[in-house]
């Protein structure tokens, strides 16, 4: 297994190409036009190849807001997807967070995971690597992160966003799951996350996406994000 990891300028068209293919798998109403215009605003990508084929990828965007006299440095995950035909691997996240720790060294302004999760198995990557996230069924949703979410969910979809839900609304240009890629099971609904998830985001299913946060600073990683340096 290879990993990639690039800055998106660098990304060569075949490449892309067979990110798309691998993406148009699992998600419905995906264009190649809207596909490469979401790419072209990210800053860099991850990408897991084997076999000569994109077994998975991650894409990431750097926001930088300023709020209350806090300078932040937003990591805002685009899409990820991996390929369910091979056997898990765990490569993936690997680099994802030696990428996040290369950026800790590098920047002094408070480090945020800004996410939105159209699938509970994304959103459950927060309880994996972080004590505390938001919005999460163990905690309130302090003042301070809730004005950090709604600024860069506003930010990012100005037109789809309900300061109300922490919801940004499905329309017609957007993509969405397979309805058979990851189904909140019964048996799923008896994990805290997962049901808080499905009742917070009940239009998940037609591609409706949770705004989260996460602060990557040190005390509030979990022992799961650091077996992944290793």
């Amino acid at each position: 297994m290879d990993i990639i990891n690039i800055k998106v300028k660098d990304v060569k068209q075949a490449l892309k190409d067979d990110m798309f293919r691998l993406m148009s798998t699992y998600y419905d109403n995906l264009s190649k036009m809207q596909f490469d215009k979401d790419l072209s605003n990210k800053d860099h990508v991850i990408i897991m190849v084997e076999g000569g084929l994109v077994r998975g990828f991650t894409t990431i965007e750097h926001l930088h807001l300023k709020i209350e006299d806090k300078e932040i440095l937003g990591v805002f995950s685009g899409n990820t997807i991996m390929d369910l035909s091979i056997p898990p691997s765990l490569h993936l996240q690997q680099a994802f967070v030696r990428y996040i720790e290369d950026l800790k060294k590098t920047s002094d302004k408070a480090l945020y995971w800004f996410l939105i999760c159209k699938g509970y198995k994304t959103y459950r990557y927060l309880n994996v690597y972080c004590k505390k996230y938001y919005p999460s069924y163990m905690a309130k949703t302090p003042e301070m992160e809730q004005k950090i979410m709604d600024a860069y969910a506003k930010f990012k979809y100005p037109d789809n966003y309900d300061l109300h839900t922490g919801i940004i609304k499905h329309d017609d240009s957007m993509d969405y799951l397979k309805d058979d890629v990851a189904p909140i099971t019964e048996r799923l609904l008896r994990k805290p996350e997962v049901a808080y998830f499905a009742k917070k985001n009940p239009g998940h299913i037609h591609g409706d996406e949770l705004v989260c946060l996460a602060s990557f600073s040190d005390d509030n990683l979990k022992p799961g994000y650091y077996r992944a340096l290793r």
